[in-house]
């Protein structure tokens, strides 16, 4: 397994463990560990799609990822 498959492979974990610990109530939207994993996993799936010209991927994920930026800034200044 290449590189940039591990680090798409973790990534889609990633996701799918923030939301599973959402949807179970072990993680709630208005903390910022939610918004986190978000972040974390949508990077690496960027990566992941780079090398394979995957733009639709790379489109989605850049997107996703700035919500989740955005996100948690919003629920760092809210805690603060």
């Amino acid at each position: 397994m290449s590189f940039y498959a591990i680090i798409g492979w973790s990534g889609a974990i990633i996701y799918l463990v923030a939301y599973a610990l959402l949807s179970t109530n072990k993680l709630r939207s208005d903390k910022p560990t939610y918004h986190l994993l978000n972040v974390i996993g949508a990077i690496a799936l960027v990566v992941n799609g780079i090398p394979n010209d995957d733009f639709p991927t790379i489109f989605l994920n850049a997107i996703w990822g700035v919500i989740a930026l955005f996100a948690t800034y919003k629920t760092y200044s809210k805690s603060s």
